[in-house]
């Protein structure tokens, strides 16, 4: 591996976080769905560099290449990819923003339990049940990833990576996959040197 994809790929990997940074504590919509835009251009850059600087050595080529096909077996790794190229090359929407989202799971309140919010001091609203609190989920501002569809197939938000289930939505995906991202750099770094092209 040519130590100056590592070096481009590692800083691909801070805008990538940076992204992730800014979906978390925006505070409109349209800022949260252009720093998803970022972080998936960013981790598709990733991918880009690591494949250029493993050219021309064994191992790395053979590693990039289990890189690749985890990436078209896995659905969040699979559909990150798709979103990128989708936002990149065609006009379709790769996901759309919600103000806000409240779900209670059938069957969880009893009789006589009562449901609503509380709004804190900060202006954060915050469940207020008298039934199990853990059994109510709200958000506020987030982004719903929607399907894609690239070159005739459709590929759906993500609802499992490595295995585990995720939460189909932008700041949930972006935490997941920057682990990921960061943990093929990091691996990335024990292949032999290769020297430049």
């Amino acid at each position: 591996m040519q130590p100056r994809a590592i070096k481009q790929a590692s800083e691909r990997f801070a805008s990538a976080s940076a992204a992730l940074a800014e979906i978390e504590r925006a505070e409109s919509l349209p800022a949260m769905e252009a720093s998803w835009h970022d972080l998936l251009a960013a981790a598709g850059t990733i991918y880009s560099k690591l494949e250029q600087g493993a050219k021309r050595s064994g191992p790395s080529e053979a590693w990039f290449a289990r890189r690749k096909a985890e990436r078209k077996q896995d659905p969040l790794l699979q559909y990150a990819h798709q979103a990128r190229n989708s936002a990149e090359h065609s006009i379709e929407d790769v996901a759309h923003g919600a103000e806000i989202m409240v779900s209670i799971r059938a069957g969880d309140l009893e009789p006589g339990q009562a449901f609503g919010f509380q709004q804190m001091p900060d202006g954060r609203l915050v469940p207020a049940t008298t039934g199990d609190p853990g059994k109510l989920q709200m958000r506020g501002r987030h982004i719903k990833l929607v399907a894609i569809r690239n070159r005739g197939v459709t590929y759906e938000p993500p609802e499992t990576h490595l295995g585990a289930a995720v939460v189909p939505e932008a700041d949930e995906v972006g935490r997941h996959l920057l682990r990921y991202l960061e943990g093929m750099i990091e691996d990335a770094e024990t292949l032999p040197v290769s020297a430049n092209p």
